[in-house]
């Protein structure tokens, strides 16, 4: 059996067992994975109660707002060079976490051209920014920065190879 079936079978079937689950306790969170099969159901988190969170990490997977979390940090990476992570769905997700003081956006060899957006969104909370580019274009960068705007930024982190 090939095992690119396999993974894509066993994903399939873990996305409808992780519904609604009671994690409480539950304070990071961590989702990364290079292209879902077809039937995936990539939102399967928000329907958890896990009010203790505190911080997420999605990688090539679109964030989805959350009830009753406490959501400190955040961190986006793009990494399979598609645009899997719609602009105006992140925007909006960042938008009503409010409580998110620590963001990061990292791209890992992505040259997807993206679109940017028409208006910016402002990230008052936001305190500091990670941004970390290794082998990517700029138009996969650009419009993710500038969809953006962080009138309390105190710290900058750039990192790039």
């Amino acid at each position: 059996m090939d095992e690119h079936y396999l993974v894509n079978r066993t994903l399939r079937q873990i996305d409808y067992h992780l519904l609604y689950l009671e994690l409480p306790r539950l304070q990071d969170l961590r989702i990364h994975y290079d292209n879902p099969p077809a039937g995936f159901t990539t939102d399967f988190f928000t329907t958890w109660n896990c009010r203790d969170l505190r911080s997420m990490e999605m990688a090539n997977i679109a964030p989805r707002i959350m009830t009753a979390t406490s959501l400190t940090s955040f961190s986006m990476t793009y990494s399979n060079g598609m645009d899997t992570v719609s602009l105006p769905l992140l925007q909006h997700f960042l938008k009503a976490s409010t409580s998110i003081e620590n963001l990061s956006f990292i791209f890992e060899d992505d040259h997807f051209e993206r679109i940017p957006v028409q208006n910016s969104v402002v990230l008052a909370n936001v305190q500091s920014l990670r941004l970390k580019v290794m082998n990517s274009g700029m138009g996969a960068i650009q419009p993710v920065i500038q969809a953006f705007t962080f009138p309390g930024l105190n710290d900058l982190d750039i990192v790039g190879r």
